[in-house]
């Protein structure tokens, strides 16, 4: 097998035993005790803590507002970005507006034009799921649609272990649970590697070992405020854990 991806050390042992669950496109850090934020260019510098809140499962900036979507356990909290404080923690929380407090989680991207944002809840005694559309509309957001999902309606074509197209099966050698797409590469997130494979060809073409792999994020949200390095670039970089680390998959292709 080759090289398609190179593991690059952004931060390491800083966070210990407090749990990281989310990177985001600033290197912004959801931690079971609050958020973090870093400068991906300075990795000699540790985070900062910017908020108090606990079990930080998903982090995400919208629009040119920089409002800041934060999902708490199961709550799904707004607030503005420049509301962050390294020196007092606690003072973007009186910023904070709930949108909801019974989220399984929610998702961010273009349809129709416009940016979105997807809060989903899923309940699992009803076989059912609830989607809310919400758009950007100046500083807040608002129900854009609203759908209910009987999930006995909903038919997949993959396997359990693969992903299936008509020339060719995907069997991981793990199991994985994350997934980030950089054509022509899906990289699949398991317990102990990063699995690499061509999504033309199914081959693996690359194995990148870890201890306790999670994936924080898989790139760049497609958000026009993503930062930018000093050449133009939009940071596009795939960010996971490993063991106590966290890392950042950079595309060889991109170093050429």
């Amino acid at each position: 097998m080759g090289v398609a991806f190179d593991p690059i050390v952004l931060n390491e042992g800083f966070f210990g035993a407090n749990k990281i669950n989310y990177g985001g496109n600033r290197v912004i850090y959801g931690t079971d005790d609050g958020l973090f934020i870093s400068n991906h260019r300075e990795t000699s510098k540790h985070p900062l803590k910017v908020l108090v809140l606990r079990t930080v499962r998903q982090v995400d900036v919208l629009g040119n507002d920089q409002l800041l979507v934060v999902r708490s356990g199961r709550q799904v909290l707004t607030l503005p970005l420049n509301a962050l404080d390294h020196i007092d923690p606690t003072a973007g929380l009186k910023s904070a507006a709930r949108i909801t407090s019974s989220a399984s989680l929610f998702k961010v991207g273009f349809c129709l034009g416009r940016l979105l944002g997807c809060v989903i809840k899923v309940e699992a005694f009803r076989l059912s799921t609830t989607v809310k559309v919400l758009e950007l509309v100046g500083r807040e957001l608002r129900i854009f649609r609203e759908f209910y999902i009987p999930l006995e309606s909903v038919h997949f074509t993959s396997t359990e272990r693969g992903a299936a197209r008509r020339e060719f099966l995907v069997c991981w050698d793990g199991t994985p649970t994350g997934f980030a797409l950089r054509p022509p590469y899906v990289l699949a997130f398991t317990s102990s590697c990063v699995e690499v494979w061509h999504i033309e060809t199914g081959a693996q073409v690359q194995a990148i070992p870890g201890v306790n792999v999670r994936l924080l994020c898989e790139g760049a949200r497609p958000s026009n405020i993503a930062e930018k390095y000093t050449d133009g670039a939009t940071l596009q970089e795939v960010l996971m854990v490993s063991g106590d680390s966290v890392l950042v998959l950079r595309s060889v292709s991109d170093n050429v």
